[in-house]
């Protein structure tokens, strides 16, 4: 049985293992390039920001909400559960 385990693991791994490496590295390729392009668009909005305010503090705070825009998906799901989590918590608590 021990045989026929490692036989079948082989053929696993031969059968499945490019699909895995590629999955790894092609999610690994998207994140950094997702964060070049979220690098570069929050450096573009500081840039005309600061041009257009002349404050390094206001043009900050317009890239930060450039970049929170660009990536509501990834946070607004995340703060939604979690405030709902705190409202049943919160519902549950006898007065």
């Amino acid at each position: 049985m021990k045989v026929l385990g490692i036989i079948l693991l082989c053929v696993l791994a031969v059968v499945y293992g490019p699909a895995l490496i590629a999955a790894v590295l092609g999610g690994a390729f998207s994140l950094i390039v997702t964060l070049g392009v979220m690098l570069l668009v929050g450096g573009l909005v500081y840039f005309v920001a600061f041009l257009v305010a002349g404050s390094v503090f206001i043009a900050s705070m317009v890239a930060v909400g450039a970049l929170l825009v660009l990536t509501v998906g990834a946070w607004l799901p995340l703060l939604l559960v979690i405030l709902l989590g705190i409202w049943l918590y919160k519902c549950t608590q006898t007065v």
